[in-house]
């Protein structure tokens, strides 16, 4: 009896390291992508003069085929995660040897690969969080502290990264990966994975979640430039770290808060409707300027923290076989919907404001559904 109380204690320890472990490497990875997303800008901008949503658009790219592979496919997505350290490796130091020709093609190539690998990897990674940690929400609310804590650190080490070379990257990613392949959690597939049907998008229930998910993460993309072209205009671009870096410390102290004690999600989206608001009066009157960006800060944080409840709602209420994919999906929409309103950003004078508008029907969609329809989103 003790015996077997024993190998309990020690499997549910052995799970919680696990989790704990995945979650480290997923802010490793994650940190990685960020400065190599901030490297390959740069070199984008300043070497080859290519504009800055083409990053953008071979981002969204990868991750459409990430989905595909992982609904349909399951050629690339089914590789073991530590096969895929291995790809990593192998494929750093090809690119080490050929580190001489280094040309937009050369750039290119690295991107997309690295990309496309480690991001196979993350979502292994996010799938294993999800699956053994005490609760989805939990699990959901982990991975966004981590992936915006990640984001904090990629910007700050970004002053440092056009003045890295790339052979100095590739012998830091080859150490890097031969350690984290090294972990026996590389070798987890968990019966989610091992029984994951193809993706049936009609099957999915609340399809509406994935739009409003979508729409609530555009604010800061379109506000965060208007704000460094007003600082731009007065002088003060040094201080343009600060209009990034606010946000994301924000939204990283709100979702460790909402971890620790639970607050409703109504309270949460009329508090974002209110705020998002008076943001709008604010912006459109060019009131001082730091009470804008203090602003912004907590209408982000609040939208990631209802994104959270959302994405929690739709992985409960929908099939475990379709888990992998659903996940994916929630990386895409956001990305996908921000190069549409780009596009339509072309032709459309002011479109952060428009956007703004939108994210607040989007909220008061949410709290409609959860009030007048009983449908509790957590």
């Amino acid at each position: 009896m003790v015996q077997k109380i024993n190998e309990i204690y020690l499997g549910v320890n052995a799970i919680e390291f696990n989790v704990k472990l995945a979650r480290s490497l997923y802010l490793c990875l994650n940190l990685i992508l960020s400065v190599l997303y901030s490297y390959i800008t740069v070199k984008f901008i300043s070497v080859y003069n290519f504009p800055i949503y083409i990053i953008l658009f071979i981002t969204t790219l990868i991750e459409l085929f990430i989905l595909l592979d992982t609904s349909y496919f399951k050629i690339i997505t089914g590789i073991k995660t530590k096969y895929l350290y291995y790809m990593l490796i192998g494929f750093s130091i090809v690119m080490f040897i050929f580190k001489s020709n280094i040309n937009i093609t050369y750039v290119l190539i690295f991107y997309f690969v690295y990309y496309l690998l480690i991001t196979i990897v993350l979502l292994n990674y996010n799938l294993f969080v999800i699956e053994e940690s005490k609760s989805i929400k939990d699990g959901v609310t982990d991975i966004s502290i981590y992936s915006n804590l990640s984001k904090l650190l990629g910007f700050s080490l970004g002053s440092y990264i056009y003045k890295v070379n790339i052979d100095e990257y590739l012998i830091v990613f080859i150490i890097m990966f031969v350690l984290f392949s090294s972990f026996k959690i590389n070798n987890f597939k968990n019966e989610t994975e091992k029984n994951s049907e193809r993706l049936v998008f009609n099957k999915l229930k609340r399809k509406y979640i994935i739009v409003n998910t979508a729409l609530l993460s555009g604010t800061a993309v379109f506000f965060i430039p208007m704000f460094i072209k007003q600082l731009a205009a007065r002088n003060l671009i040094q201080y343009s770290s600060i209009v990034f870096f606010i946000p994301g410390l924000t939204v990283v102290l709100f979702l460790i808060l909402t971890k620790k004690y639970e607050v409703d999600l109504n309270k949460i989206l009329m508090s974002y409707i209110i705020l998002d608001i008076v943001f709008f009066i604010l912006v459109i009157c060019k009131v001082f300027l730091p009470l804008q960006v203090i602003l912004l800060s907590l209408i982000v944080a609040l939208g990631v923290s209802i994104s959270i409840r959302l994405r929690t709602n739709f992985i409960k209420i929908n099939d475990k076989e379709y888990r992998k994919s659903i996940l994916q999906i929630f990386r895409i929409s956001a990305p996908l919907f921000t190069i549409v309103l780009s596009l339509i950003g072309l032709y459309l004078e002011n479109i952060a404001y428009y956007i703004l508008l939108i994210n607040i029907l989007s909220a008061g969609h949410v709290l409609w559904v959860n009030v007048r329809k009983n449908k509790v989103i957590l």
